[in-house]
């Protein structure tokens, strides 16, 4: 597949991601994972991994209530992500996105094996703001925290409000 290299003609797609995770030792095992694209269209997943049997008490009692409880093989949350983003170049955005992109790397195999249009790299809205105070004052809408999915519409819905207006 070609390499695509994002210019005024060749546009890149913005997603806008969160995952659920438990770190065990130097392993991340993903738990959960929500993307939401710039036109609002939605992917989730729960995986089916071993994460509960290492899970910390924070997560049974943050995480756990919230999921749908239909996990699926890493193979296929792996081939559907890689669908959903098609083949235009994708960015990803999270919110102090270190550990996510870590996940997301998890779920693709590695970063090596990212499919080719999407950046081997994360944007984190931390960056647009780094006192936060923008980001913090935009109202908080999110009925479901620590859900993958609507975690990432809240960062969808910040990003927005913090960049509007913004010429760059």
């Amino acid at each position: 597949m070609k390499k695509f290299i994002p210019t005024e003609y060749n546009p890149i797609n913005k997603f806008f991601f969160d995952t659920e995770f438990v770190i065990h030792g130097d392993r991340v095992i993903p738990v959960s994972i929500g993307v939401i694209s710039e036109s609002g269209n939605a992917y989730y997943a729960e995986l089916d991994t071993d994460w509960e049997r290492y899970a910390e008490q924070w997560v049974l009692q943050n995480v756990k209530p919230h999921l749908e409880g239909a996990p699926k093989p890493i193979e296929v949350v792996r081939r559907e992500l890689t669908e959903y983003t098609g083949s235009m170049p994708s960015q990803f955005w999270a919110y102090f996105a270190s550990t996510d992109w870590v996940v997301m790397c998890t779920i693709m195999g590695s970063l090596k094996e990212l499919p080719p249009t999407w950046q081997p790299f994360v944007m984190d809205l931390a960056w647009l703001n780094p006192t936060l105070e923008r980001i913090r004052a935009v109202p908080f809408h999110n009925l479901k925290p620590h859900h993958a999915l609507w975690d990432a519409r809240e960062l969808r819905k910040r990003y927005e409000a913090i960049t509007q207006g913004e010429t760059r």
